[in-house]
């Protein structure tokens, strides 16, 4: 009987502090040369992972508009209330934001956007993504 109340002692554990769930949310951070980091934070109960993508638009006078992308950079296994940090590069968006022109404000023109692999490139409407700050 003993044996009985033990492995369902050990069940019971099991289920209730094995089934978690991981809640991770990213905050990105870039500069107008395309560098930048992304930190991952797990809210959640049990360890995850996320994986994003970093993507530059810029808006030509003409309408036209060309895009960089960073590579697909992914936070790791991040344990429960932690943070990953992890560092990207967005190859191309010097030369596609910077013009040599006195007062020159590339975020005038170019628009940062962070998504998830499996997304489609963010529409560029001219807004800034909400998860993406800006540092000189």
């Amino acid at each position: 009987m003993k044996n009985i109340i033990n492995v369902v002692v050990l069940l019971l554990s099991i289920v209730i502090f094995g089934c978690g769930k991981s809640s991770i949310q990213k905050e990105c951070t870039a500069n107008g040369i395309g560098e930048g980091q992304c930190s991952f934070t797990n809210l959640g109960t049990a360890t995850g992972s996320q994986c994003g993508r970093m993507s530059v638009g810029f808006r030509h006078i003409s309408g036209m508009m060309r895009i960089a992308k960073s590579a697909i950079f992914c936070s790791g296994e991040v344990e429960p209330k932690s943070t990953n940090i992890i560092k990207f590069n967005i190859p191309g968006m010097k030369a596609l934001c910077y013009l040599d022109v006195p007062d020159w404000n590339w975020k005038e023109f170019c628009n940062v956007s962070a998504f998830e692999p499996k997304e489609s490139i963010p529409a560029f409407e001219g807004k800034l993504s909400q998860l993406v700050y800006f540092r000189r």
